[in-house]
């Protein structure tokens, strides 16, 4: 009998023991699943913003109306608004190519997919470290040192104060970028919203 209590005593310790290296990988398996619901939540969002952004683009809708009327068929509105869900992405995307638009954070023709997400994610300590190097460096150059800016940091702090994604600066035409660049932007934010007068309307 004693030597079955010190057996149970010395299982019971190594299932606890055992559970409890478990508990950490589950949390962390947890938290992985909530960033990635999370992040999909947010790209989707911003899908359909753009979604709604086209839809909203009267040339968008002339070429709608002309496409489905060569199908034959018929466009559902309501309040006076195309039903989004009867237009497909691959619509929107060649007509996107067709009239040339400029469309902010770009447009793919497809809704966002978990999968991309997983396939991204183990990258993300990689860019988290990349950042972090990026980010001394710029404080020992610029703050610490204070040297004067380079071109390729010129651009970035143009982009930014101009509030452009880097695939809509890239978006632009070279005689685009170079006129934000001739004004100075990259010294403030005081000029974030001025454009140049050959700046083309987004959609």
């Amino acid at each position: 009998p004693e030597k079955r209590k010190v057996y149970d005593d010395v299982t019971a310790l190594k299932k606890t023991h055992v559970g409890s290296k478990r508990r950490p990988i589950k949390v962390i398996c947890m938290c992985l699943i909530l960033v990635l619901a999370i992040a999909h939540y947010y790209q989707l969002a911003d899908y359909r913003e753009r979604k709604s952004r086209l839809m909203s683009h009267n040339a968008v809708l002339r070429r709608i109306r002309i496409k489905f009327k060569k199908e034959g068929k018929v466009v559902r509105t309501k309040n006076n608004k195309i039903e989004e869900e009867d237009i497909p992405d691959a619509m929107l995307n060649e007509i996107v190519q067709e009239l040339k638009l400029r469309v902010p954070g770009g447009w793919t023709g497809e809704p966002p997919r978990v999968l991309d997400l997983v396939i991204k994610a183990p990258m993300v300590p990689l860019y988290a470290v990349q950042y972090m190097v990026w980010s001394a460096k710029w404080v020992v150059k610029y703050t610490v040192l204070g040297k004067e800016y380079d071109i390729a940091d010129k651009e970035y702090l143009t982009r930014v104060n101009a509030g452009f994604t880097e695939f809509d600066w890239n978006q632009l035409e070279q005689k685009e970028r170079e006129e934000y660049m001739t004004q100075e932007v990259w010294r403030s934010s005081t000029s974030k919203r001025k454009k140049p007068k050959s700046s083309k309307k987004k959609a």
